[in-house]
């Protein structure tokens, strides 16, 4: 008899409104720090930041939904293809699986004959299934509910691990990759049996953790895909299989950052390294967010999500975004929460800067449930702009820095030892495009940031 239980991670939905508008105009509606709260904060986050004078008013966010007119999603579209990748500015692009709601993923242990898995390991692979639901409740709002289906035993293939053994090339995402496949009937040839499939968005298979049997790991997207899980209930288009490379790098990259890096593109989220040029090595050209966005790189000390890639799907509500235009900017200030928090109050302030392009600052705070201890301060404001001429994986969100983006700095990690110099701390500025954004105090678990056209 099949059966399968259920790790439920519980969640509030909360559905975002959208209103159509043609011209920006202030609303008042759009003051999600109003005064009474913005007067008196919680007693853990007072802070004896100078008296600065708030701005509450700001445009409709709609204004700053800049609209993505991407080669990937206007130009290189084939003839009756549905899917056009994953967005990079508005409208959000959603895939086969939800975004928002229930989200029901199989985590299933397949062994060996001659590699047998442990109990051990399946508590430990459970523990990273609920880092990766951590994750995703706190980086939706609460929106996204991640149901886990663990599996009781291990199933295993009556044959020697040996040969499913795959190297990099034999894990391609796209072109031929036939190893892969082979495992994939494989498991499921062990567990359909006894492991129910149905209704399962995403299967990720443990496998024991000792010699390599995968070398960086096995995944399929629903929208880009060359293997599938052929099982009874249906074919399955949604797999991650963590390789030796998180499995066995002293915990700098452990499964759990896989799933969220790889699960993310499944529901839409984009990749933001450019992989346009291959050869290129100046990071920040070739990941212009490295080290501040898990969709960037995953070995970084940030473990999170940017607030640009949290508002696309909803995630964050409008009435969480500060939008200004540009070209009329007055001088304002504005208080906004790290990124992390789930309390529906301002994160982001949004700049639009054509129809194209957008200025988005936002705070951050160190997060010791997820993000990997640094040398470096976490406790910030980050700047960065949002192309959205640009397609996934092409640098559409590029960190800007007060100091010099072009000098590394030291980041122990397992990827490298260096990531981009682009925390704004109490003080620091940078000017672009017109606008001069400063990191004005730090309030708590807050920030206060001041914008304001240049000269």
């Amino acid at each position: 008899m099949k059966v399968r239980a259920a790790v439920v991670l519980g969640s509030m939905l909360v559905v975002a409104g959208c209103a159509d508008v043609d011209i920006p105009s202030p609303s008042a509606g759009q003051q999600a720090v109003d005064q009474d709260s913005a007067a008196t904060l919680p007693s853990e986050q007072e802070s004896n930041t100078p008296n600065i004078e708030l701005t509450t008013e700001w445009l409709d966010p709609e204004f700053c939904k800049i609209e993505e007119l991407s080669e990937w999603r206007h130009e290189r579209v084939p003839a009756g293809q549905v899917f056009t990748g994953n967005a990079t500015a508005f409208p959000f692009n959603p895939t086969a699986l939800p975004f928002t709601g229930e989200l029901n993923v199989a985590m299933v242990f397949i062994d060996w004959e001659d590699l047998r898995g442990t109990s051990a390991e399946q508590s430990y692979y459970l523990e990273q299934a609920q880092l990766f639901q951590d994750f995703y409740a706190m980086a939706s709002e609460n929106t996204l509910d991640v149901v886990i289906h663990p599996s009781s035993e291990w199933f295993t293939i009556p044959e020697s691990y040996r040969g499913f053994v795959t190297e990099p090339e034999d894990e391609a995402q796209r072109g031929e990759a036939p190893k892969k496949q082979v495992f994939y009937d494989a498991a499921v040839a062990a567990s359909d049996a006894s492991f129910d499939y149905s209704d399962m968005d995403v299967v990720f298979f443990g496998i024991p953790t000792g010699p390599q049997v995968f070398a960086n790991g096995l995944h399929e997207f629903n929208i880009d895909y060359n293997g599938f899980l052929p099982t009874n209930e249906g074919d399955i288009f949604d797999i991650a299989v963590a390789g030796d490379w998180f499995l066995n790098n002293g915990d700098d990259e452990p499964p759990w950052v896989y799933y969220v890096h790889e699960v993310g593109h499944m529901i839409g989220i984009q990749h933001l390294a450019n992989e346009d040029d291959q050869t290129e090595d100046r990071m920040w050209v070739r990941n212009p967010m490295n080290g501040y966005d898990i969709m960037a790189d995953q070995g970084g000390a940030s473990r999170t999500l940017s607030a640009w890639l949290r508002w696309l799907p909803g995630w964050l509500e409008d009435d969480q975004i500060v939008c200004l235009d540009g070209e009329s900017l007055t001088t304002g200030s504005y208080r906004i929460q790290h990124i992390n928090a789930v309390e529906g109050n301002l994160e982001a302030v949004v700049v639009r800067l054509s129809e194209r392009k957008a200025l988005v600052v936002e705070s951050r705070r160190f997060d010791p449930l997820l993000d990997r201890p640094s040398p470096n301060d976490k406790d910030g404001v980050l700047v960065y702009t949002v192309d959205g001429t640009k397609s996934a994986a092409q640098g559409s969100q590029v960190l800007l820095s007060p100091r010099d983006i072009t000098q590394m700095i030291s980041e122990p990690m397992w990827r490298d030892q260096r990531e981009l110099d682009a925390m704004f701390f109490p003080g620091d500025s940078v000017d672009y495009d017109g606008i001069r954004v400063e990191m004005t105090a730090s309030d708590g678990g807050f920030d206060i940031v001041t914008l304001s056209p240049v000269g």
